[in-house]
């Protein structure tokens, strides 16, 4: 949510999240939680963002996928198969 060229310039999350395991050591749940919980916390918005829980707003994505460690270390080539934002698909 801060991109910008000075301290941010990366404008995929999916790279960030594949920087955080491949290059700095996060295993996948590390990874997921710091561009979900973690960032919807920081954000200020951590009391009904974040999760997947009663309560919460049903704002995700669905991804085909074997394994959500592979959000994390395949870089590139990931679509996801839909998205929901506010409980609706998108």
């Amino acid at each position: 949510s801060d991109v910008n060229p000075g301290s941010s310039p990366i404008v995929s999350l999916l790279a960030s999240v594949h920087m955080a395991g491949v290059f700095f050591g996060l295993g996948p749940a590390e990874a997921l939680s710091g561009v979900t919980t973690h960032a919807a916390r920081a954000l200020g918005l951590g009391s009904d963002r974040g999760r997947i829980a009663p309560g919460y707003r049903a704002d995700f994505t669905v991804w085909d996928l074997d394994a959500p460690s592979q959000l994390v270390y395949q870089m590139g080539g990931l679509a996801p198969s839909d998205i929901y934002i506010g409980g609706r698909r998108v």
